[in-house]
């Protein structure tokens, strides 16, 4: 994927444009993070409606690695709290793995995220922690 398609996706992920978003996900992507998985465009779209609803999430890329087959990123990916969102919020909606985060905490994480692509789309990724 070229960085520029990349950039394309990353607008339309902090527009909170998640149809533009999935145009660039296979019909069964699937996203890893934390001890959550979600699989299929449904899901992907599911959870961030309800994550994004909370949480202004935004993703700065320090580095980048792109074929037609492969993206790594090393990124800061920065977490703001705009409302609370409870420990029983996230159980509820079936993310217990998640941790609840109160209304203007920020959080940033330094993450590697991997993305598998299948004919120029994305078909999985895979977020992990920096240590």
């Amino acid at each position: 994927m070229q960085r520029s398609a990349y950039d394309a996706y990353l607008r339309c992920f902090e527009a909170r444009d998640y149809d533009g978003m999935l145009d660039h996900f296979t019909p069964q992507g699937e996203v890893r993070f934390g001890g959550v998985t979600l699989r299929g465009q449904g899901a992907i779209r599911d959870f961030y409606r309800f994550f994004h609803a909370a949480i202004a999430e935004t993703i700065e890329v320090k580095r980048y690695i792109g074929s037609d087959t492969f993206v790594a990123l090393e990124a800061v990916v920065r977490l703001e709290a705009k409302a609370d969102l409870t420990r029983e919020m996230l159980v509820e909606a079936g993310y217990p793995q998640l941790q609840a985060i109160d209304k203007g905490a920020v959080v940033e994480l330094p993450q590697f995220i991997h993305y598998h692509l299948t004919r120029g789309l994305i078909d999985r990724v895979v977020c992990l922690l920096e240590d």
